[in-house]
């Protein structure tokens, strides 16, 4: 897949025009994978090429700089899936004041045209772009007469409740515990699930003296799951759309006990001993066994900790 990550300088995209889908595809959805599918389509009868026009960081964190976490999926989890759905070219612009202070008609002109080259865009019924939010599908659709491009306007996904599926929900749903309803909603083929990717660092030990040695992570601008035990599937240095999984049990949190001052994912994988410090893990969370709790003695969370590990592998498999 073809990556761009500049707009300014770039070379247009003259050999192929894009069948370009826009948005933020913060949660590569259901709803998100209607505008890929129609991509694609699209793509195959014109002999176009099938693009995605995102951006990095989500807005959200440059207008809020101060607003608590809420990234759902990871630059390479974000790739990956955009590989498996048929995107060839991705733009991946830098959000920053410059992009934000571009009029809707110099978005349209430097970015769609000039270098992405669109013969055909793809957007939601609700696209905003351009400073001030000023550009809207009406915009575009006017830009279409002007430049020779074609407008294409993509219904809402709703779920069976006739709720508009949103990221706005799956977050929800994740920071509830409810990681089935979130990944029903995510709707990621092979058994692919919410995960979370990220370095594995050294922690303070304290798991290998309890006889339960943990891959910790740092959640980074991940979104908070709610604070617990989960049965998870772990990754090592695996970015292919079929990893080889390792079952385990982890705990996401500050663990009162100790009161570790940022929350971490620690995970305590079955059957396994391997040194990866310093190794990318992606840990899927499939089911939460219980919420973080404080014990009297180091005794009762051994204990505690076995029967986890007992709910987890019965979960698991």
């Amino acid at each position: 897949m073809e990556i761009f990550t500049n707009w300014k300088n770039a070379t247009p995209c003259e050999a192929q025009p894009s069948t370009l889908a826009i948005g933020n595809f913060d949660g590569m959805h259901l709803g998100h994978q209607a505008l890929l599918e129609h991509a694609v389509e699209l793509s195959q009868e014109k002999g176009s090429v099938p693009a995605v026009l995102s951006f990095s960081p989500h807005p959200r964190y440059f207008f809020k700089p101060d607003q608590a976490p809420f990234q759902l999926v990871g630059a390479d989890q974000k790739i990956r899936l955009l590989k498996h759905f048929g995107i060839k070219r991705f733009f991946n612009l830098p959000f920053n004041s410059e992009l934000a202070q571009l009029k809707a008609a110099e978005f349209i002109e430097q970015i769609l045209v000039n270098t992405a080259n669109v013969s055909d865009v793809i957007v939601g019924e609700d696209f905003r772009f351009g400073i001030g939010r000023e550009g809207s599908v009406d915009t575009l659709l006017e830009a279409s007469k002007k430049y020779g491009f074609k407008l294409h306007i993509i219904e809402p996904v709703c779920n069976r409740y006739n709720y508009v599926l949103s990221s706005t929900m799956i977050r929800d749903a994740i920071k509830e515990g409810e990681l089935e309803l979130a990944n029903k909603m995510l709707g990621w083929p092979n058994d692919l699930g919410w995960e979370i990717e990220a370095e594995i660092i050294h922690g303070d030990k304290r798991g290998r003296e309890l006889g339960y040695p943990t891959a910790n992570m740092e959640l980074g601008s991940y979104l908070r799951p709610q604070y617990g035990v989960y049965a998870v599937r772990i990754a090592i240095d695996d970015d292919s759309f079929q990893p080889k999984w390792f079952n385990g049990a982890a705990n996401i949190g500050v663990r009162p006990m100790f009161e570790i001052p940022t929350p971490l994912l620690e995970t305590f994988i079955f059957d396994f001993d391997q040194d990866i410090y310093g190794k990318t893990a992606r840990v899927q969370l499939v089911q939460r066994l219980r919420g973080e709790k404080r014990f009297d003695s180091l005794d009762g969370l051994i204990k505690q900790m076995a029967k986890d590990c007992d709910q987890a592998r019965k979960i698991l498999g």
